[in-house]
């Protein structure tokens, strides 16, 4: 079992940072965040970050993708301004990490 160093308060904003470099680059990330209690507030500077909110998205709402994925239960979260396309915009494949039609 491989140790690590305690999460610290100042680490936050340094992981915040690469989840966001990696979202930009459309790059997958692993971050060791601690417990969830350290999630939580990598979540909150990141909202802090979003800007405007332009409303919210669900995941995981059918009971076998649940049970697939050991939740118990649809996940939420944010959809902020910034993320949203406009009608007609062009999405390249390229911007996705892992498309699926």
């Amino acid at each position: 079992m491989v140790q690590r160093a305690p999460m610290l308060p100042q680490d936050i904003p340094e992981i915040a940072d690469q989840i966001e470099a990696a979202r930009a680059g459309a790059a997958p990330l692993a971050v060791a965040i601690g417990d969830a209690k350290h999630g939580y507030e990598i979540q909150r500077a990141l909202f802090a970050r979003g800007g405007p909110l332009a409303g919210h998205k669900i995941r995981l709402t059918s009971k076998l993708v649940q049970e697939q994925l050991g939740v118990f239960e649809p996940v939420h979260g944010p959809i902020f301004a910034k993320r949203v396309l406009q009608d007609g915009a062009v999405l390249a494949a390229s911007d996705l990490i892992a498309p699926k039609v």
